[in-house]
């Protein structure tokens, strides 16, 4: 996946909505990303349009600074690409509320846990790989 990701990223597409149900196994097992409904072509720094805005994406994998109705970049992919590592190693989203409201807040507050109980046979490189992807100033790995 994020092989994918980064193959998006070198040609200027930024998928914007990178969850599970996009995600698929062909064939041969290779993953494969899907459904770029909701990608932009951002240009990069040559074509001077690197930064996006516009609300997109799925509750529990929307980056924070989609939220707030900030400007972003492509690290938004990296953002939701650490929360399907989250749930995969956790069984659980980092972020979540009993509400779309609550979890929209849970995500701007950014409050990221690992639960002892939980993550206790999960490596301390895997949890520093999750925090550099949800990290809250943007910079998402």
């Amino acid at each position: 996946m994020i092989e994918a990701l980064a193959h998006c990223h070198r040609n200027f597409i930024c998928h914007r909505d990178v969850k599970p149900d996009n995600i698929l196994f062909d064939t041969r097992n290779r993953v494969k990303l899907c459904d770029f409904g909701s990608a932009e072509w951002y240009g990069g720094v040559l074509e001077g349009r690197e930064r996006m805005s516009g609300i997109v994406g799925t509750p529990y994998y929307v980056a924070p600074e989609v939220l707030a109705g900030r400007e972003y970049n492509e690290k938004i992919d990296v953002w939701s690409a650490g929360v399907i590592l989250y749930i995969m190693l956790g069984g659980f989203p980092p972020f979540y509320g009993e509400t779309v409201e609550d979890t929209f807040a849970a995500v701007l507050r950014g409050n990221l846990r690992f639960p002892t109980k939980v993550f206790r046979s999960v490596s301390p490189e895997a949890k520093d790989l999750i925090r550099k992807m949800l990290s809250k100033d943007g910079t998402h790995g």
